[in-house]
């Protein structure tokens, strides 16, 4: 577990996805059952809204870029933006 993920996203802020898609943050909540941290958040292209672990807000993600050969990289699953 990283230091990164000791830290909670605060309402209204924007995040990247490693994959593209920016997001903004509503709020934190708990799962009912578990009593898990959740991330509630919301596309900013569609409107779509999410929930996901907060134990993996600030993840590493793996994925191959550069063609047939692929080169692995490493990096967060969200980025904070302005």
């Amino acid at each position: 577990m990283s230091n990164l993920n000791k830290t909670y996203p605060k309402c209204g802020e924007k995040y990247q996805h490693y994959k593209g898609g920016q997001y903004e943050v509503i709020c934190m909540c708990n799962h009912t059952d578990t009593n898990e941290p959740l991330v509630v958040y919301r596309s900013l292209s569609f409107g779509s809204q999410y929930a996901r672990p907060h134990s993996e807000w600030f993840d590493e993600v793996h994925s191959l870029h550069g063609g047939p050969e692929g080169h692995k990289i490493s990096q967060i699953r969200f980025k904070k933006i302005n």
